[in-house]
C-alpha cells in the first residue's frame, strides 16, 4: 500500500473505530476522495485494507458499508488472537530479549499504582497496550505471525471502544497483562502463555455479555456464545447468554 493509502486507511479506521462512521454507513470512493483530498486509489487501497480488516463490506453496486459488529465474527476475532498471541508469548519468552518485557510489565503495575480504587484510564492502557504489541512483534519478528495479528486487532479496536467495561474489569486486565509480561521477563513460556490464554478468554466472555445485553436493549434476537475451546459457536437465546 503506499504511503498515502495508508494515510486514509487510518483516518477511515479511527473513524469507524470512534464510530464517528457508525455501522451501516456507506463510503463513496469519490465522496471520500473528495473529503480527504486525495485521488480514488488510496481510497480504494485504503477500503481494500479495511474489508480483510472485517470492518467494510461491499455492497450489491459496488458501495462499500462499514460492518455492525457480528457476534459470530467476535468470536472468530477472540480465537485468532489466542492462537496466535499465545504462541507469540512463548516464543518471546525464549527470545534473548525477553528480559526487556519487565519494563512493560512495571508500566502496567505503574498505572495500577497510579489509579488507585479506581480504573486505570483506558487510553493509557491502550498506550501501554501498543507498546507491548510493538515489543512483541520486534521479538517474534514472523511477519506471517504479526500481519494477522495486526489485522485482527483492528477490528478489536472497534469492540474495545463499543463494550463498556467496570472498574475492577479493567484493573483485573492489566494485572493479568503485567503478569504475562513478568513471566515473558523471567523466561517463563509456559506461565506467559497460560496468562495470555486466560485474559484472552476472559476479555471474549465479557465481550459477549455486553454484546448480548446491547442486543436485548435494541430488540431481541438469538446471539451467539462460545469460549476459545469451541469448534463452533453455539446458539442461544438473549436472555440465556453470559
Amino acid at each position: 500500500m503506499s504511503k498515502r493509502g495508508d494515510e486514509v486507511y487510518r483516518v477511515l479506521l479511527d473513524e469507524i473505530v470512534r464510530q464517528v462512521l457508525p455501522p451501516g454507513s456507506l463510503l463513496p470512493e469519490e465522496e471520500l476522495a473528495k473529503r480527504l483530498s486525495v485521488s480514488r486509489t488510496p481510497v480504494r487501497d485504503a477500503l481494500t485494507r479495511l474489508k480483510l480488516d472485517g470492518l467494510v463490506a461491499q455492497r450489491p453496486g459496488g458501495i462499500a458499508v462499514v460492518t455492525a459488529i457480528d457476534t459470530e465474527r467476535t468470536i472468530e476475532i477472540f480465537q485468532l488472537i489466542d492462537a496466535l498471541e499465545t504462541y507469540m508469548v512463548q516464543l518471546a519468552a525464549h527470545a534473548a530479549e525477553h528480559e526487556e518485557f519487565g519494563v512493560v510489565a512495571a508500566a502496567y503495575r505503574r498505572l495500577l499504582d497510579e489509579s488507585g480504587a479506581d480504573a486505570p484510564d483506558l487510553d493509557d492502557v491502550l498506550a501501554v497496550n501498543d507498546r507491548f504489541d510493538g515489543m512483541l512483534a520486534a521479538v517474534v519478528s514472523n511477519r506471517l505471525l504479526v500481519s494477522p495479528l495486526a489485522a485482527s486487532r483492528s477490528s478489536l479496536m472497534r469492540l474495545r471502544m463499543q463494550v463498556r467495561q467496570d472498574a475492577e474489569l479493567i484493573r483485573r486486565a492489566v494485572r493479568l497483562r503485567a503478569d504475562e509480561c513478568d513471566a515473558i521477563a523471567a523466561g517463563d513460556a509456559d506461565a506467559a502463555a497460560s496468562i495470555s490464554h486466560q485474559r484472552i478468554g476472559e476479555a471474549l466472555r465479557h465481550a459477549l455479555q455486553r454484546l448480548a445485553l446491547d442486543a436485548t436493549n435494541a430488540s431481541p434476537k438469538p446471539v451467539l456464545t462460545a469460549s476459545l475451546h469451541d469448534d463452533r459457536a453455539r446458539g442461544s437465546s438473549v436472555t440465556d447468554a453470559g
